[in-house]
Order: C-alpha cells, then structure tokens, then sequence
C-alpha cells in the first residue's frame, strides 16, 4: 500500500517549489488517500445500474468514495454516479484502462458529488470531454493533468477552488469558463495548457496562486479582478502570445516574475506601483516592476539589472498603466526602455527615485495633477517624454529630468521648495525654462548640457534664497557643467570650467533684492537679461563679460554696483538710477555701446576705471561723488566729447585743495588716432581727441594742473563762484574757447591758462593775484583788464598774447612782473601803476623796470633797446601808455620807445633824466591836472620832448593843443597838426553797426585812437572832401551832438580818454560823461 500524503500538504509543498513544472507522472491502481471504506469490494460485487446502458456491459468499473461508483464502457465513456465526498488518489483509479477514456459523464444521487478527487483523470491521454455536476465545489489536485486532447469541460457555478496542477498540461483546452463562485485558482492549476486562447476570471475570486496559467502559449489577454488579493509567482510565466494583461488585484500579495517570458506582452495594467512583490527563496521583497519578468528569451527580451540579478522584459512591452495608489515606488520602472506609453492616476503624490529612470522609449506620459514630490533621477533617460511639472509640486530631485532629450519647455511651480543637482541635465531639446520660487535652493548642474536652452526664468540670482539675499559670490554657470562641442562655452568660476550652451539668449530673475557677486559672470550668449526692479544690490562682476547683453534695464531701486560689474557688456546702454550710491572699479568698462552717463546725485563714489574702454560714451554727467572719482575712470573713452564733474579733482577734499591734482588721471592707455598724450608727474596718460567739453559744477576752487595739456578742449564751464585757479590749471588747452572766467576768482595761479590760444576771457573785480605767464600763449586775448583788487601780476603773465591789443591795470600798487608782455606783438595801448616791486629797487635797475615788461625779439614786430648789457625788444604796435599811479617816472623810462601818446599821473612827483629822451614819436603827453600843478614836478634832464608835448588841462578843465598824426595817402610823409591837418587819413571798414558814443573804431574803448579818426574826418570834410565815416560812425563822432564832426568832439574824446585812465572810481560812460559837460 502507497504511502498516504494529504492534499493540504501536497499544496504546502507546492508553494515551496513554484519553479518546479508539472511533471505527468501519475501513479495508478491506488486506493482514494482519504476516505474510510468500509469493505473494499471487487469489480464483480458492483452493480450496474439498469438505467445507465440497457444492453451494454462496462469494461471497468470500481469505487471512487464510500458512495460513488464509476463504470467505464467500450466506447470510452466513463460514468460517475454517486453523492458525497469523492476520495483523493495519488494516481489515477483508473489504472491501465485510463488511456481509453474518451469521455467522462457525471451522474449524481442524492445530494450528488462533492467535489473532483485528487489525479482522478491524470494522464488521460484520449479524455476529450468531461461533464461535471453542479454539486461539485472543489477540483482535486492534477484531478484533469497532463490530458492533451481534453478540449470541453465545464467548472461548475459551485466551484470555489480549483487544485493545485489541476488542468496541467491540457495541451487541447482552448476554453474554459470559471464560475462566479470561485475564489481559488491553486498553483500551476492550468500550467502548460497550450491551446487556452481566453479565460475570465470571476469577479470572487481571491487567489491565484504561482504558475497557475505558466506556459499557457495562446493566452492573448487576461484580466485579474480587483478581489483577488494574491497572485502567486509565475503565475502567468511562459504565455508567449500574452499581448495585453490587466491586473485589478494582488494588494496583499503579488508574486515576482509573474509574466517572465511572456515576449508578446505589450499591454500592462497594474493597481498601482507601490505594491512590494514577494520572491522565493525569502529574497527580499522589491518594488521595482521588473521583478513581474525574469529569463532571457534571445531576440524577444532586454535584461535590466536590478539588485544584483538581471531581469529580461520582453521587447514587446509598449504601454503601462497604473489603475490606484498615489505613489510610483522608487525605481517603480527602473530600465523599462521598450516603454512608449505609461499612464498612472492623476491622483498620484509620490514619484519616487528612479521610478522611470531609463524609460528611454516613454513617449506618452501625462504628469499626474497632484503630484507633490519627484524624486532623485525619477525621469533619468526618458529622452522621448515631453511633461508639465503639476503646480504641487514641492521637491524635484537630483537627475530627475536627465538626459529627457525630448522636453521642450518647463515651467517649475511656485509650489517647488527645492529642486535638485542635475535635475534637467542634458535635456538637450530644453528651450525655455521656468523656476518660481524654490525657497529651499536649486541645485548645481540643473541644467548641464542642456544646449537648446534660449530662455530661463530664476526666482533668484542664486542656488538658494538665503546665499543670494547674502550677496556672496555664486556664479550661476554652477547650473551648467559639461562641454558639448559646438554647443557650449566655458565660463573658468572658481578654479572650475563650466560650460553654458550658446544658444542661451536670455534670462529673467524675479525676485530679491540682490544680484550677488558673479551671477552672470562670462555670460556672453547672453541678449536680454531681466531682474526685479527693487534690486538693490548688483554685485562684482554680476554681468562681466555678458558681451552680447543688449536688453537691460538696471533696476531703479539699485544704491550699489560693484566692481566689474558690467565689464565687457559691449552692447548695453541704458541709465544709472537715481539712488545709486556707489560705482565699483571697472564696472562698465568696454561697455563699448554707452552712449551717454549720469551718475546721480546718491552716489558717493566711483572707483578706477568706472567707465574705461566705453568708446562709443559721447558724455557724462557725474553730480556729487563725495568720497572720489577713481582713477582712469574714462580711460580709453575715445568718443567721450562732453563730460560734467562734481569738482575739478578726484575728490571734494582734494579739489578744494591747492594741491596738484591734473585730470588727466581720468583716462590713460593710448590709442592711435584717437588719443593725445599728457604727460604728469612722471607718467603718460592720454586723453581723447574727442572731449570737447567740461563742465564743473561745484567746488570753490580748480587746483593746480586740473586741466593741464588738454588741447582738445573748446569749451570749460566752472562755478562761478570759484574763487582758485591753480597754477597750469588751464595750461596746453590750445583749442579752448568758450570760457567764462568766474566772477568770484581771486587766484589765478602760474601758467594758469598758459597755451590757451583761443579763449577770450575778463579778469573779475575780485582777483588779487595773476601767476606767471598765466595768460601767457592766449594769441585770441584782444585787450585785458586788470581789476584794481589785483596785487601782484606775475612775470610773463601775457607772453606771447599776440593779439592783444589793449592792455589796463586798474591797481594803484599792483606789482607787475618782468617780461609780462614779452611778445605782445600787436599791443597798442597799455594803461598801468608806474610801481616798481621792492626786487627791482633792490637791483638798482628801477630805470630798466618798464622797458623789462617786453622781451624777446620777433621779426618785423619788435624794435630793440638797450638793457642792462643785452637788449630788450618792444613791440612796433605800442603807441599809447596810462600811467595810472606813481611819484616818480625813473630816469631812461621809456627812453627811445616809440609811443606816441603818454598820460601821466596825477600823482607824479618827479621825472628822472632822460625818462623821454629820443621818444622821437610822442605827440603828446598828457597831465590831468593844470598847469600850477605840473609846475610842481620835478623834470630831469634830456626830458625836452615835455616841452613841445606836454597837454595839461586848461582852465576850461579841457586838453590843448593836442597833436594826432596822420599818414599822407599819396606818400610816407607824416605830418603833425593842432587843430587841422591836410592828409588823407584812411580808416577801415566797420565790422557790426553797434558803436557806442565816442567809440569811432568800435573796439569796445573810447581813446586816442578814436580823436585820431575824428580830426582826420574833420581835415577831409572842411576842404570839402567825401567823408570816410558811416552813418554809425558819424553818430559816433559827434559826441556833443552839434551835427557837425569837429575838433571839439576830438577834444572832448581825449578828455574822456583821460578821466577814465586816472579816475579811481568806475567810470562813467561817455554818454552820461557828455550829458553832465553839456548840461
């Protein structure tokens, strides 16, 4: 008798070895393992029943319980007719005669049979057809196994369980109907069932254990119910022509390798990815979907390798999807690259790490709303996908997006507290990306070789809130990393290259307030660039090097820009905001396409080389700066033309110093063609060609050098009350025109406007020192006039005036110093103190001292004179001198000069020996006093010019006798006259019709010069000859108004002359002169 094994058992052992396949061996001729017969009895003691063949005897017939019997006919029908229990057998009953059944036909009695006892119709190789009662409930272990042309059998609606290999290898069965009742399908129940094309699963059902459909071949598609709580491993292995499963359950337990070698799934439904998949052995459970597959099939799978096993899915698989749950499980997908098409519920949470990592092929897949969190490479390699990142969103991990070749466009929810190292690298098709807030911080690399990237929205200058509002250095090239050839630069941060993708065109930052050191740093793809308008602070070098930058508004709300900040930004131009307090070193140096600057009011300070290198910068405007203006601030601004300074230095303190302090430090290098050299203290700084213009708006004084050797200049405008102007201040600027000399100066320091041969200038009533030679070169200057408050006139302070005509010191003691009017080659008048500096008393060369203001020779200008043991030259043009103050007129004064007309003091006291001698041309000299009073001078010898010369004023307070000289028009010869002359005298035309009384020539002074012209008019017009005059210059002449032009308006001009040479006060005009003498 074989050993007795329970099915209870028989199953346990089952679970245990899931991988072992059915193997057809079923024993024969046993007793039923569980059921008590009471006497065993032989075939020939079973009747037949009358009503089951009339006419035909069974081949075999036995017991197969205590109340059912089988009869097996000839032609292969077995019958079953009983009620209760059937037995359990270890083979099946029907011994040799197995292998002749064809068909098996159940009858019951009574309440009928139970159930299908274990290997009852095992290895039936010719059983087609089996029709089981309604009472059975249960189906036996291999009850139906290894029958291959079983085709037709029906479960009936009371069958709950189906046994363990129950169908096993029922290679014919193309159908099977499962009844609503059933709610166990045992392992391996319909393994190997070939032909099985379709079955449907009860709604009841609740377990489906390991191996129950493997190698079913036919099966198409499957749907497991929701109410199935375990589906054992295997379960469904093997089924290579499987194209679609749907899985509604297995919430308690869900088998590993499920569907391993099922090469023609293509579709596959899933209750959720979260569930933990149990594999033999006690192996860990895993949550990755790759464990529902397993063995290499060659041509049809792809391993994937996972916990240290390789795991193959079929080519085949296409399309996911996910039914329930609200989490993928990390690594939920992990490696599925043949996927093109997933889908989860939109009430999905969690996205774990990895979770579709590697879904190379995923090209449908709809982020699910509700997402909250992505984890860590959760997308890493899914080059087909194309997603929106749901707006609840909080956390994106590192690599989530790697490697997504497909993403166009991305827009990071305001939602998003953190986003992680990587997290969009190398999504090569990125276009446009969007951070909103990320409070929490973004990470390094984001968007590494993401060289399609044109458009990126930050919510800050940063990787996090905090380090941007600390304005730390933080170079956003950190976003990016590798090099692409062709498709990225390198930006060297930090001892690091990164490289960012050219085609990055644009960036926009939403928030803070701070734009930290280095941001932007060697963004040179960059063309429009945006940042809140609140921004207050842009760091150093924020945007250097952003040599495309085009678009920039620099925020209004911006106090600080530092050093570098805008270096190298060629194409910018734009405005400094009004409360910019401070402008870093460089900041916008070779900012090549600013046109125009205004520093404001706010900013104190302005580091070196601000502005150097804006070589399209046509003018600036800088308004208070009190902490200083660096140095080279505007070197190489080769189009600068007009610039405005606060004061004429580098700082407040400094330009109200006397320090030197020249400008010429604003700029520097040299640039050929566009630059000129000044050289200061010791070192060459070049200016632009192009700066014709200064302003200088504040500050009391322009200390020495200020402006030294700038020649381009045509235009300076200083404060009017600046009461300095050092020595050079002016000096080399050769162009310079337009020039109002303040009217409060004092100072005018040495060589203060020295080479300024342009400017027209009048010395103010305040100014009490003239430095030497601080005019000296200005060939423009017509006619000067020293106030009276003016001390001291230092040496050659009008060398070279060449153009100067007219010469008045107005002081009574001014000293006036050596060669003060060497080469004034035009002057004609010159009114002074005759006082000699205490120096020249000392050297016992007072006689020498007038003659010393003149110098140097110049051809056909100058006559020579002895001098001490040289020669001294006076200019040709000299005719007429004032002497405005002084006692005593040294001996040899102005011996051998060749003025015409001489006024003396009243003050004069004594006349030295030969103070007039060889004066061949004087034709008068003139005393503003009477004769009584002259009478009281002291008259050296060889003085005798004074005796045929000399005017005082008569009793009628008026000059006599006055002699103009007049030049022949047919002839050289000149003739004197008193009153009338018969010469032709020719006058030159005038240039504007403007005179004003007295003033015949129009030079802007009523002199002798003026009676000259009149007594001339008057010679032509008393023989009757036409006059020279205009219409202006009569009106002119007749200055007492008569309607006639005589010697008496002659008179009266000379008379003017004279009062405005001596008076001390501001002189009248001769209008309101005439109108007191004619009253």
């Amino acid at each position: 008798m074989l050993k007795k094994i329970t099915a209870a058992a028989l199953s346990t052992a089952l679970c245990v070895t899931a991988s072992i396949p059915f193997t057809g061996n079923c024993a024969a001729g046993v007793q039923p393992t569980n059921i008590n017969l009471s006497a065993v009895r032989s075939a020939d003691d079973i009747p037949v029943p009358a009503d089951l063949r009339t006419g035909e005897t069974p081949v075999k017939k036995g017991e197969l319980g205590n109340n059912i019997l089988y009869f097996l006919y000839e032609d292969g029908t077995v019958y079953i007719k009983g009620y209760g229990k059937m037995g359990d057998f270890i083979g099946t009953p029907f011994e040799k005669s197995a292998k002749n059944i064809k068909k098996a036909v159940f009858i019951n009695d009574g309440d009928g049979i139970t159930n299908i006892g274990n290997n009852l119709f095992c290895n039936c190789p010719e059983l087609e057809e089996a029709e089981l009662p309604d009472t059975v409930t249960s189906i036996g272990v291999s009850s139906f196994s290894s029958c291959p042309k079983l085709k037709k059998v029906n479960i009936p609606k009371a069958v709950t369980s189906i046994g363990v290999w129950a169908f096993a290898d029922d290679t014919s069965l193309e159908a099977i109907e499962l009844p609503d009742s059933l709610k166990l399908i045992d392992r391996a129940a319909f393994q190997g069932c070939t032909a099985l094309k379709e079955v449907t699963f009860p709604e009841k059902l609740e377990t489906l254990r390991g191996l129950s459909f493997q190698n079913c071949t036919s099966l198409t598609e499957v749907t497991v119910p929701e109410n199935v709580t375990t589906i054992g491993p295997y379960a469904f292995s093997g089924c290579t022509s499987l194209k679609k499963a749907v899985v509604k359950g297995g919430s308690k337990q869900l088998g590993e390798k499920l569907f391993e070698k099922c090469i023609a799934l293509e579709e596959l439904t899933l209750p959720n990815a979260d569930t933990a998949i149990f594999r033999e052995n006690d192996a860990e459970p895993l949550k990755w979907l790759g464990t529902l597959f397993g063995s290499f099939v060659s041509g049809y799978t792809y391993g994937v390798g996972f916990a240290n096993t390789t795991y193959y899915i079929p080519n085949s698989l296409q399309k996911v999807t996910i039914t329930g749950g609200t989490k993928i499980a990390d690594e939920a997908f992990y490696g599925f690259s043949s996927l093109t098409e997933a889908v989860i519920p939109d009430d999905t949470e969690y996205l774990g790490a990895s979770s579709f990592s590697g879904c190379s092929a995923l090209e449908t897949f709809k982020m699910p709303s509700k997402a909250t969190f992505i984890g860590a490479d959760a997308f890493l390699n899914c080059k087909m996908i194309n997603v929106d990142i749901p707006v609840g969103v909080t956390e994106i991990g590192a690599n989530a997006f790697e490697n997504c070749s497909s993403v166009t466009e991305i827009n990071v929810p305001k939602a998003t507290n953190k986003i992680g190292d990587s997290a969009f690298s190398g999504c090569t098709s990125l276009k446009k990306a969007v951070i909103s807030t990320c409070k929490d911080g973004i990470g390094k690399r984001v968007f590494n070789k993401c060289t399609s990237l044109g458009d990126l929205t930050l919510p800050y200058a940063g990787f996090d809130a905090e380090s941007a509002a600390a304005k730390d250095s933080s170079c956003l090239c950190q976003l990016f990393g590798d090099y692409v050839s062709g498709y990225t630069y390198g930006v060297t941060y930090s001892g690091a290259t990164y490289y960012v993708p050219n085609s990055l065109e644009k960036i926009t930052v939403t928030g803070g307030t701070n734009i930290p050191d280095d941001s932007f740093y060697g963004f040179n793809s960059l063309t429009s660039l945006s940042i809140p308008d609140n921004t207050e602070y842009i760091g150093e070098s924020s945007f250097s090097g952003c040599s495309q930058l085009k678009e920039f508004k620099i925020p209004s709300k911006a106090t600080f820009i530092g050093a570098d900040a805008f270096q190298n930004c060629t194409l910018i131009n734009f405005d400094i905001p009004k409360g910019v307090t401070e402008i870093g070193a460089s900041a916008f140096e070779n900012c090549t396409s600013l046109t125009e600057i205004n520093v404001p009011e706010a900013t104190d300070k302005i580091g070196d080389s601000a502005f150097s290198g804006c070589t399209a910068l046509k003018k600036a405007v800088i308004s208070t700066c009190k902490n200083g203006i660096g140095k080279k601030t505007f070197n190489k601004c080769i189009s600068l033309g007009d610039l405005t300074l606060p004061y004429a230095g580098f700082d407040p303190k400094n330009a109200a110093s006397t320090d030197s302090s020249c400008l010429c430090q604003l700029f520097g290098e040299y640039i050929s063609g566009y630059t000129y050299g000044v050289t200061y203290s010791g070192a060459t700084y070049y200016v632009p060609s192009a700066l014709e213009k200064i302003n200088v708006t504040g500050g009391t004084n322009i200390p020495d050098d200020a402006l030294y050797g700038f020649s381009s200049l045509t235009e300076v405008n200083i404060p009017d009350d600046t009461t300095y102007i050092g020595n050079l201040a002016f000096s080399g600027c050769s162009n310079l025109e337009k020039f109002d000399m303040p009217s409060k100066a004092e100072h005018i320091g040495n060589q203060a406007f020295n080479g300024c041969a342009k400017i027209v200038v009048d010395i103010p009533e305040g100014v009490t020192m003239i430095g030497e030679r601080a005019f000296g070169g200005c060939t423009a200057l017509t006619e000067i006039n020293v106030p009276k408050a003016t001390k001291e006139i230092g040496g050659t302070a009008f060398i070279d005036c060449t153009g100067l005509k007219k010469a008045v010191i107005n002081g009574e003691d001014t000293i006036i110093g050596p060669n003060c009017f060497n080469k004034c080659i035009s002057l004609e008048s010159l009114t002074l103190p005759f006082v000699i500096p205490d120096t020249v008393k000392q050297t016992e060369s007072e006689s020498s001292w007038f003659k010393g203001l003149f110098g140097a020779y110049v051809s056909g200008y100058t006559y020579g004179l002895p001098w001490g043991d040289g020669t001294i030259f006076i200019p040709n043009s000299l005719k007429e001198l004032n002497i405005t103050n002084g006692k005593e007129l040294p001996a040899n004064a102005l011996s051998g000069m060749q003025l015409e007309n001489v006024t003396l003091p009243k003050t004069i006291e004594s006349i030295g020996n030969s103070a007039f001698d060889g004066c061949n041309k004087i034709l008068n000299v003139f005393y503003p006093d009477k004769q009584a009073a002259w009478d009281k001078v002291k008259v050296g010898e060889k003085n005798t010019v004074l005796d045929e010369r000399l005017r005082v004023l008569g009793d009628d307070g008026e000059y006599h006798n006055v002699i103009t000289t007049t030049t022949v028009s047919t002839s050289t010869t000149t003739t004197t006259t008193f009153t009338t002359t018969t010469a032709v005298t020719t006058t030159a035309a005038p240039v504007s019709d403007d005179y004003s009384l007295g003033d015949v020539d129009n030079n802007k002074a009523v002199n002798a010069v003026d009676a000259s012209m009149v007594l001339s008019e008057y010679a032509l017009t008393s023989t009757n000859k036409k006059s020279q005059f205009t219409e202006a210059q009569k009106k002119a002449a007749d200055v007492d108004a008569n309607g006639a032009i005589n010697a008496v308006d002659a008179s009266f001009i000379l008379e003017y002359y004279a009062y405005t040479a001596t008076t001390k006060e501001k002189p009248v005009t001769m209008s309101e002169y005439m109108a007191k003498k004619l009253k």
